[in-house]
């Protein structure tokens, strides 16, 4: 199966669920700004019950490095997710692997990546308000040609289109959010159990984070 993170999540209950259908990596935000923060310390909490060789991702936007790096540490994080405008420069000073995201709304990314030396790109939706989780879909043709670079599909995931996704833009991971939840924050156990029903068939590409 696909290598597929379940991000924005915030207590034990859904990481645990999340993990038990067939996700790889789960994804804490630390954006306070985010409908879908949790704190440093709520998110060590929950990482506390994870079962070993489960990808533990931490997500910021736009913050010091220096804070970054201390976090990331405490936390044993696996990944860095980078999901702001942060440089290439700035990924530099940081001492851990690193997903960059970048919002898309046109072809202007692809001049951009190739400054980057990263472990992973992720590709999301842009909206002038939010840093992702706007459940929203962005051009998928985009995304067939033009960078080189493992990649996560993200962006407006859900049970109606993830197999579409795949198909169409072969990625090395997806990641969902919105798609699996009854509110911000919270996920739904029938649609996680639902959304790892119907790509439990799709092909495991490369080995981002196992």
């Amino acid at each position: 199966m696909i290598n597929t993170k379940v991000c924005g999540i915030t207590n034990v209950s859904d990481a645990l669920f999340s993990i038990k259908c067939g996700a790889s990596a789960i994804g804490f935000i630390f954006y306070k700004k985010s409908e879908r923060y949790i704190s440093y310390d709520g998110a060590f909490e929950i990482m506390r019950y994870l079962p070993s060789g489960t990808a533990k991702i931490g997500v910021f936007v736009n913050e010091k490095a220096k804070t970054v790096n201390s976090t990331s540490k405490k936390l044993n994080l696996d990944y860095v997710q980078l999901h702001g405008n942060e440089s290439s420069s700035f990924c530099k000073e940081i001492n851990f692997p690193i997903i960059k995201a970048f919002r898309i709304k046109d072809d202007t990314f692809k001049s951009e990546i190739s400054k980057y030396d990263v472990s992973a790109f992720l590709f999301d939706t842009f909206t002038k308000k939010n840093y992702g989780g706007t459940g929203k879909t962005f051009d998928w043709e985009l995304l067939k040609s033009g960078f080189q670079g493992p990649f996560i599909h993200s962006g407006g995931l859900n049970i109606n289109n993830v197999l579409d996704a795949i198909n169409a833009t072969n990625p090395d991971a997806i990641d969902i959010s919105s798609g699996l939840e009854d509110y911000p924050g919270k996920k739904n156990h029938e649609k996680i159990f639902e959304f790892f029903k119907l790509i439990k068939n799709t092909s495991k590409k490369g080995s981002l984070w196992n």
